[in-house]
């Protein structure tokens, strides 16, 4: 009886000795806002770092991307398990995410990490059909009212606030970082 008394007693004080802290907002959350601790604490309790949100399939990558975390997408995309080149429902990867959103910084750290710029994530100018365009092509194409209201309602979704003169200076300079 001692035994088991001690074995049980080895294993929960190793339990309790091995479990850290657990996270304690949702990963995208943490992604949206840049809380770099708490992706940690995802990260190292094992959560699924290609995790799709119910906006759009979004991944913490790609959500980290919409909302201008670079700091989170360096962290990510560090991390073997994350499939930097994963595709939401609208055929967007985060580097597709960052060229649109003219986003450089974002676009130098997934593509130092590995991020395919080759991957076809446009369709048409609505981005329906057939995925044509890469992420090359959405930073050279013209910013035409279609596009504008695009920006509009994706803004108004996500929350986000943006400047379309901010986004086309962007798009030039991430047209020039994938040329490279």
């Amino acid at each position: 009886m001692k035994k088991i008394i001690s074995i049980f007693t080895v294993f929960v004080l190793f339990s309790f000795c091995s479990s850290g802290p657990e996270a304690s907002v949702n990963i995208f959350e943490a992604a949206k806002t840049g809380n770099v601790d708490e992706i940690n604490l995802h990260i190292e309790g094992g959560s699924n770092l290609n995790e799709r949100a119910e906006l759009n399939s979004d991944t913490p990558l790609i959500f980290a991307t919409i909302y201008g975390q670079n700091e989170i997408v360096e962290l990510l995309s560090q991390q073997e398990s994350v499939n930097l080149d994963s595709q939401n429902i609208q055929g967007f990867t985060a580097l597709c995410v960052a060229t649109v959103w003219g986003q450089i910084e974002i676009i130098e750290t997934l593509l130092a990490a590995g991020a395919d710029k080759n991957i076809k994530c446009f369709g048409d100018e609505n981005n329906n059909g057939p995925k044509v365009g890469t992420a090359l092509m959405a930073a050279q194409a013209s910013v035409n009212p279609s596009i504008e209201k695009q920006y509009i309602d994706t803004a108004e979704q996500y929350g986000l606030e943006f400047d379309l003169d901010k986004i086309i200076e962007g798009r030039a300079k991430a047209a020039e970082a994938l040329q490279k």
